[in-house]
């Protein structure tokens, strides 16, 4: 082998050497691995924590319906390796099928966010409650200083900036929705309850009592929507949409998409918003 090539052989040998030293250090395999149910909490941990120090992997898949999706064996696997898995708590009937299906030996740390909050009659939707979703944040806020105790400053940081920022889309929209005569709004499933609590709104759900809806049901629904002069019918993504398209044939209404599990919390609670509030006009 004549010098030259040595030279470069050699060359090639150190760049690669050092290419695999820097991508190990900075490898997804050395993020903490953070497990969560549905998307706006992925929403939250990567607000308060970054995308650098932390892999999120959401359980049930943007567009699935927690009331019917069930975890696959590849997810169990994944949750087998161990991380944290921050869970909805509350009465997440998902979350309960999940932790029987896992081995007490799991090496995962369950923590769960729902800490200090009185669910309504039951209702597990308290993302969509701002007080709620607030203490939420804060108890998820509180876990990662454990895990990165060297960040406490900017996690608090972010915490804070997140809580001030919903809350003056809150005191905004709150204002606005005080001024307008209409209050109620229709909706498919059911999941708007501490939502309309914060804004001083009605919800009326096509979907009774988590079922599906018979054709009385649709029928006194639709006298009720005609009464308060409802125009619109808002669906959600995660659910049959069928009988809320027979509800807005009849009422002569629009359809509109609402999605009650936002992977970008903020920028689509402020656009949930904006079309109530064009709704109620």
């Amino acid at each position: 082998m004549s010098g030259l090539s040595l030279k470069i052989l050699l060359l090639a040998t150190i760049l690669f050497a050092f290419s695999g030293c820097g991508k190990t250090e900075n490898s997804e395999f050395e993020k903490e691995q953070i497990f969560v149910s549905i998307p706006p909490y992925a929403d939250f941990v990567k607000r308060l924590a970054g995308d650098n120090k932390v892999e999120v992997t959401v359980m049930i898949p943007p567009g699935s319906s927690p009331e019917t999706y069930t975890v696959s064996p590849r997810q169990l696997q994944k949750l087998s390796n161990g991380g944290t898995y921050f869970l909805t708590g509350g009465n997440f009937e998902f979350e309960k099928k999940l932790i029987e299906k896992l081995s007490d030996r799991n090496k995962l740390n369950m923590l769960v966010t729902s800490k200090g909050i009185e669910l309504v009659k039951g209702d597990p939707h308290i993302w969509l409650g701002v007080n709620e979703t607030q203490k939420i944040v804060s108890n998820i806020a509180n876990h990662l200083i454990e895990l990165f105790p060297e960040d406490k400053e900017q996690i608090i940081d972010n915490e804070r900036k997140f809580a001030d920022t919903l809350s003056s889309i809150c005191n905004e929209f709150r204002n606005r929705f005080e001024k307008m005569s209409k209050k109620h709004f229709l909706v498919f499933h059911s999941a708007w309850k501490y939502f309309s609590e914060d804004f001083g709104l009605k919800e009326i759900s096509i979907e009774k009592e988590g079922k599906h809806p018979g054709a009385l049901e649709i029928k006194n629904t639709i006298s009720e929507a005609k009464n308060l002069g409802i125009n619109t019918v808002f669906i959600e993504p995660q659910f049959n949409d069928e009988p809320a398209l027979v509800v807005a044939k009849e009422l002569g209404a629009k359809v509109e998409n609402i999605n009650p599990l936002p992977e970008k919390y903020i920028e689509e609670v402020i656009e949930t918003l904006k079309k109530i509030e064009s709704s109620l006009k």
